[in-house]
């Protein structure tokens, strides 16, 4: 492995009364070094900022490290052209840092323009009409950025352990759930078992069959099956299983009836996939199969979960807060954020999420309704 240093920033020129300022390092890499994987994976604890998914998702390796102390970030990049992505996706990361991430970037490297990454902050130059404001974070950046894209991640703290995470629930769903599982019990002739697959011991059958229960329940809402229109996606998580992966799964009366998959990384829990058997839709298995993996997860140590995107409603009956991530672009100058093809697309991508967040065709149909004769 050859590394090299390219011109270590170090922010503005102290003087002798000045206090030591914060170090960054930014390194150019042909391979990661040793340790990469493991400091990453404990100091972010995300899925999306593990060396093998930049491999296997991505289908990129880093060709550059940026280490920020003060608070320790290591940010893993590649870059094109002109543009330098931050690989590191869904990580805890504050504006400062990420100033200080772009200061550096564009100070080591002159011919860059632009620097893209996804932030789990509120960014200045909020989209949304009844935003907060932003809290001061405007000065923090002194570079033009635009907002590409924001998504949102369901998150559950449970640093100490499942019974004091069931405490945080609501009593309606802790009456519920309890209602779910004894009607669950009052079924299982041969009794009910909660069993644990690790890593490469999963199978690819285990996929198959929590493939197959979540495009039945799909199709069943006339929608298509997303893992049956992406099979090369089923492939990656098999892949990355292999090193992170949990399938905590039911067995009823000898069979398994409910399966969940999991990536444990670092401290987190992520629940990417999981399904159920149809025939214990009355019994709520679906919920009650996901409240049990979550509780797992607490009694391994894990000190959140992850549920991820999609539907709101019963994530946060078992706790989840909502968490958004943005994706932002950050540019040398205003002329760099007009011009060139990243800019460009940036710009579209910006107008979409604009448009999205306004509302605009409903806006446009409220309008025309107050105008349609006999409308008051």
């Amino acid at each position: 492995m050859a590394s090299a240093i390219v011109q270590p920033y170090t922010g503005i020129a102290a003087t002798s009364a000045d206090p030591p300022r914060p170090l960054e390092r930014l390194l150019v890499v042909d391979e990661l070094p040793p340790g990469t994987a493991e400091r990453l994976a404990g100091r972010y604890g995300s899925l999306f900022s593990v060396p093998e998914y930049f491999e296997v998702v991505d289908k990129v390796r880093p060709s550059m490290l940026l280490e920020l102390s003060e608070p320790d970030h290591l940010l893993a990049l590649t870059r094109r052209d002109h543009s330098v992505e931050v690989l590191n996706k869904v990580i805890d990361i504050d504006a400062e840092a990420v100033s200080r991430s772009a200061e550096t970037l564009f100070a080591s490297l002159p011919d860059i323009r632009r620097l893209a990454l996804e932030v789990k902050f509120s960014p200045p130059r909020h989209l949304t009409r009844t935003a907060e404001p932003d809290g001061g974070l405007r000065s923090l950046f002194r570079r033009p950025l635009r907002i590409l894209h924001a998504g949102v991640d369901h998150v559950i703290d449970h640093p100490d352990g499942s019974r004091a995470y069931l405490d945080t629930l609501g009593p309606s769903t802790r009456r519920n759930l309890a209602k779910y599982a004894n009607r669950l019990s009052r079924r299982a002739a041969a009794g009910i078992d909660r069993t644990t697959i690790f890593g490469s011991e999963i199978g690819d059958e285990w996929f198959d069959r929590i493939v197959q229960w979540n495009s039945e329940r799909i199709s069943s809402k006339g929608q298509e099956p997303y893992y049956v229109a992406h099979p090369q996606v089923v492939a990656q998580l098999k892949q990355l299983a292999a090193t992170y992966g949990v399938v905590d799964r039911v067995e009823i009366d000898g069979r398994t009836a409910s399966a969940y998959l999991s990536f444990y990384v670092g401290h987190d829990a992520w629940i990417y996939l999981g399904s159920f058997d149809r025939s214990f839709e009355r019994e709520h298995l679906g919920l009650l199969g996901l409240h049990w993996a979550i509780a797992a997860a607490a009694d391994r140590g894990m000190r959140r979960t992850h549920l991820l995107w999609g539907d709101a409603l019963y994530k946060q009956r078992l706790g989840a807060l909502p968490v958004t991530a943005y994706r932002i672009a950050v540019y040398r100058s205003r002329i760099d954020s007009l011009i060139g093809r990243p800019a460009w697309r940036d710009m579209r991508a910006a107008w979409r999420l604009r448009l999205a967040d306004w509302e605009l065709p409903a806006r446009l149909a409220y309008a025309v309704r107050r105008r349609l004769p006999g409308a008051r």
